[in-house]
């Protein structure tokens, strides 16, 4: 079951994944004009103070972070509630599933793995650790934007 209407003005625009205590869903934000990542806590588990705890956490971890090549956070926020945060919304696909299509030319594969390694610098400089690095946790834009 989804969201049946917005959140903090953003309107779920449709499900992208689902997981073990969060939904994240491609949103719109009318008041900027923009689609965003939309990613709620499920509600079963916002009343659980830990897990409410370290995903607020997570987006003022994650909010520290300013660098083109890792997803910018823009809100969190509680309300009604849902427990929610947005991020920046990439169009295009997974390194994972650039993978899945075959080959990548060794430039490609340098550039993408140069720009993982500036993310994760970005990153780390502002102490914050990735705990996941997958091909499937890497964004490449429409525009070729590694994030």
């Amino acid at each position: 079951m989804g969201l049946r209407g917005p959140v903090a003005g953003i309107q779920p625009f449709a499900e992208i994944s689902r997981r073990a205590t969060t939904v994240v869903y491609k949103g719109y934000d009318s008041s900027l004009d923009r689609f965003v990542l939309l990613k709620v806590l499920r509600p079963e588990f916002s009343v659980h103070e830990d897990i409410a705890s370290r995903f607020r956490s997570e987006a003022r971890l994650l909010a520290k972070v300013s660098h083109p090549n890792v997803v910018a956070v823009y809100a969190y926020g509680d309300e009604d509630g849902v427990t929610y945060m947005t991020t920046e919304y990439v169009e295009g696909l997974t390194l994972g599933e650039l993978l899945h299509r075959g080959p990548v030319p060794y430039e490609l594969s340098a550039a993408i793995v140069q720009r993982i390694a500036r993310g994760l610098f970005g990153s780390h400089a502002e102490g914050v650790m990735h705990r996941d690095i997958k091909p499937d946790n890497v964004l490449i834009s429409e525009g070729g934007q590694v994030k």
